[in-house]
C-alpha cells in the first residue's frame, strides 16, 4: 500500500483568502449612470482611491499568490494602480528584494459587473419602460437590447472561477512541497465590481444583495475551503471595508457590517 505522508495539507485544509476589491470611482459613476459591462475611465480621485487601497493591502498582505482583475477597462485601471502602490509600499520601508510581491496580473471575463441590460448607460432611477423608450430614442431595436443578468447568474460563472482557482491551489500544492507552510492561507486578489462583489456575498451568506453596499476601492474578504455543495465553504472574514479612505470612508458601512457578520 501507498505510503501517504502526513505533513501533506489533504485538499479540505487548504484555504484560500480571496480580497474582492471594487474598481475605484468611474466618470460614469459620478454621472450617475448604470455602466454594466460598458467602460468608463477612472476618474483622479478613482486613481487615488485604488492607491490607497494598495498601500492599505501592502500593510497586510505581503504577497499574493494569484492576482485578478475583470477585464474592463475600470478595474484593469484600479488594479494597475493598486499594484503600483504596493510596490512602492514595499520599497519605502526597506524591502528592495521584494519589488513585485505579486507576480503577473491576469485578466478574467468572469470577474465582470454584472449585464444591465436596457438599463446599460443609462441614468440610474429609471423605470424599465423609460430605459426601453431611450433605448429606442438613441437608435436601438428591441433586437439590439444589450445582454442582461440575475444575481444568479454572475454568481454561477464566479463560483466557477472560485472552484477552478480551489482546484489550482490544491493541485499546485500537491505538486510542490515549498508552498505546504502557505497553504493554510494563500491569499488571492480580485479587481471586480459593486453588482458582482454584492452577488457574491449575498449568495455565499444568504444575504439579499440589495443590502449590501460595496463603495468605491472597498475591500471585502472571504476565505474558501473545498467542501460544501458549491464544491466550497465559505467564511466572511471582512465585509466590504473603505477605512482606509480616512474620513471619506462610507458612512452606511456599519450597517452593512452588521448585516453581513451576523449572517456568516
Amino acid at each position: 500500500m501507498e505510503q501517504i505522508d502526513a505533513e501533506l495539507p489533504v485538499p479540505g485544509d487548504i484555504a484560500l483568502r480571496f480580497y474582492f476589491v471594487r474598481h475605484g470611482e468611474a466618470e460614469g459613476n459620478v454621472a450617475g449612470i448604470r455602466l454594466g459591462q460598458s467602460e468608463s475611465p477612472l476618474t483622479a480621485h478613482g486613481r487615488v482611491q485604488a492607491a490607497a487601497a494598495g498601500k492599505s493591502l501592502a500593510s497586510t498582505v505581503p504577497v499574493f499568490w494569484r492576482f485578478y482583475s475583470s477585464d474592463l477597462g475600470r478595474t484593469v485601471e484600479t488594479a494597475t494602480v493598486l499594484k503600483n502602490a504596493r510596490q512602492r509600499q514595499f520599497l519605502s520601508v526597506g524591502n528592495s528584494a521584494t519589488k513585485d510581491p505579486d507576480g503577473s496580473m491576469s485578466l478574467e471575463a468572469s470577474l465582470r459587473e454584472r449585464a444591465k441590460g436596457v438599463y446599460e448607460l443609462k441614468k440610474r432611477g429609471l423605470t424599465y419602460q423609460e430605459a426601453y423608450s431611450e433605448h429606442l430614442r438613441r437608435g436601438g431595436s428591441p433586437d439590439t437590447i444589450p445582454l442582461e443578468e440575475t444575481d444568479d447568474e454572475v454568481f454561477t460563472r464566479v463560483r466557477q472561477w472560485i472552484k477552478r482557482v480551489l482546484d489550482e491551489a490544491i493541485d499546485e500544492i500537491s505538486a510542490d512541497r515549498k508552498l505546504i507552510d502557505a497553504a493554510f492561507n494563500l491569499s488571492v486578489l480580485c479587481v471586480s465590481h459593486s453588482g458582482l462583489i454584492r452577488a457574491t456575498l449575498g449568495h455565499l451568506f444568504n444575504i439579499d444583495s440589495s443590502e449590501i453596499s460595496v463603495p468605491n476601492a472597498s475591500i471585502s474578504i472571504v476565505e474558501i475551503k473545498a467542501g460544501g455543495c458549491d464544491g466550497f465553504i465559505a467564511k466572511l472574514v471582512q465585509p466590504p471595508d473603505d477605512s482606509h479612505m480616512g474620513p471619506e470612508s462610507y458612512s452606511r458601512n456599519y450597517i452593512i457590517n452588521t448585516v453581513l457578520t451576523s449572517s456568516s
